[in-house]
């Protein structure tokens, strides 16, 4: 008689790389659709040890225990599975759920005993599939690696500005909040008087036919802040734009000039959505810290109200004036939703719900701001548009003829209440997101000279479809409608 193999033997491939191979293709899928997300070392430490060294430890320790076992091989295939599919449906919605990590296990026995013959040829696929998708990430990361700031290199010496006025400047940003113009007319149709008398009454300035540069959070605020445009750097394949939650709270030519000017800043958010990169916090106050959010995340699920830590840092004795940039998701544009009948009327009055809301805590926050704080420097400004007259957010990059919709994803608020004793509005000067700072830089430093260098009032937009893919100009400096290619 032949004598019996031993159980390593038959085993063929080492427990540590059954567990760890498992992970691979997860991690690479991971990283391929959420690159701008989780762009740091400490990700990559973190997200490598969570899907390779410790399945590839388990996988070992199992082997140790179950070594003399006859189902030892089965054993580890149907772990190797739940490993692979569960980490592959973390990696797709971006955070793990009970109910994936459930189907997952039950799909890994099912398929572990009926696939029981071909576990060395099902390793082997995963690690296949592994090396064809790092091929394909490879150029996303050099791609990633290559881009530079240099784009928020400013065309004169404004970040150099010393003020001669340093009132407290408190920027409150709604998301999605429509102007009040564009709100009474359009797919919009809504009632803006009660909260214009109360802008009105509490001495803001309301810039009509404002509107965004940009037409997301996270593109729209990086031009803000850097006082530039940085048309998508050219790219219309990303959905997102690289290092812009960096952009927006890490470094920007805003933040110098603050800090130049001795401004003790605060960033106060209800979600912590331009945190989850992990970012260097170039604030001096947050009211989230890192210890909070997880490390895979869309940020959504977490969240704060803003008025709590908005006061309790406005208490905050100091000599040196205050830079406050608060969050406010709210009302925040359309859902991606597509399933349903009447889908833009429906998403139209859940937008006016949200307005509502947002115009009550708006008036809070203005009414203890203006009763504690006599002298401040108060602006409202959104993000971009609320989308409503699509039926979903993603028509938003699908070329359209329809002005009215195009006009709906840039038009945008700005309302200022400026300090006792300004009489220049700016009118003339205010007219997009992007030279919003160098305006009131200008202001605050005396330096009309400033104004001579505003960037193009013009608004950007991704088509993906409808029309040639790229990066067009939809909106010019005028306020027409133009969708021109760059």
């Amino acid at each position: 008689m032949r004598p019996a193999k031993s159980h390593k033997k038959a085993l063929k491939i080492p427990a540590f790389l059954v567990g760890g191979i498992a992970g691979l293709y997860p991690l690479i899928f991971l990283y391929s659709k959420n690159l701008t997300l989780i762009s740091t070392w400490e990700h990559l430490l973190v997200f490598s040890t969570v899907a390779l060294v410790i399945p590839g430890c388990v996988a070992w320790v199992l082997y140790k225990i179950f070594s003399k076992k006859n189902f030892v091989g089965v054993l580890l295939l149907v772990f190797n599975l739940f490993v692979f599919l569960a980490l592959l449906t973390t990696a797709l919605h971006a955070g793990a759920q009970a109910k994936f990590i459930g189907l997952s296990l039950l799909v890994a026995l099912v398929l572990g005993y009926l696939l029981r013959r071909f576990r060395v040829k099902i390793i082997m696929l995963e690690l296949i599939l592994s090396v064809i998708a790092l091929v394909a990430l490879v150029p996303k990361l050099y791609e990633f690696a290559s881009q530079t700031h240099n784009w928020m290199d400013q065309p004169d010496a404004i970040e150099e500005a010393t003020f001669t006025k340093t009132p407290n400047i408190y920027v409150i940003q709604p998301d999605g909040y429509v102007n009040p113009s564009q709100l009474k007319r359009g797919y919009y149709e809504m009632d803006t008087s009660e909260m214009n008398a109360f802008l009105t009454t509490h001495n803001f300035e309301i810039y009509e036919n404002f509107r965004s540069n940009y037409d997301a959070t996270l593109s729209s605020n990086s031009s803000l802040f850097a006082m530039k445009h940085h048309y998508y750097q050219g790219d219309a394949a990303n959905f997102e734009l690289y290092n812009a939650r960096e952009h927006i709270v890490s470094s920007n030519p805003v933040l110098s000039v603050l800090k130049n000017n001795n401004y003790t800043t605060h960033f106060i958010t209800e979600s912590p959505y331009l945190l989850l990169t992990r970012p260097a916090l170039g604030y001096d106050y947050c009211n989230y810290s890192y210890t909070e959010i997880p490390y895979l995340s869309k940020g959504f699920k977490l969240k704060k109200e803003v008025k709590p830590a908005l006061y309790e840092f406005m208490e905050q004795p100091g000599k040196t004036p205050k830079f406050f940039f608060v969050q406010i998701l709210n009302p925040k544009h359309i859902d991606g939703g597509t399933k349903g009948e009447n889908l833009a009327e429906k998403k139209r009055k859940i937008y006016q719900k949200n307005l509502n809301e947002t115009n009550l805590l708006l008036q809070d926050i203005i009414t203890h701001i203006q009763e504690n704080d006599k002298n401040a420097l108060v602006v409202l400004v959104a993000d971009h548009g609320g989308y409503v007259g699509f039926e979903s957010l993603f028509q938003g990059n699908v070329y359209t003829e329809d002005p009215d919709k195009t006009i709906s994803i840039f038009s945008s608020l700005l309302a200022i209440s400026w300090p006792e004793g300004t009489t220049v509005m700016y009118r003339d000067s205010l007219k997009t997101n992007v030279n919003l700072f160098r305006v009131l830089f200008a202001h605050l430093a005396e330096k009309p000279e400033f104004l001579t260098n505003l960037q193009e009032d013009a608004s950007f937009l991704k088509i993906s479809s409808g029309a040639p893919e790229g990066v067009y100009k939809a909106i010019d400096s005028k306020g027409n409608v133009v969708f021109s290619k760059l």
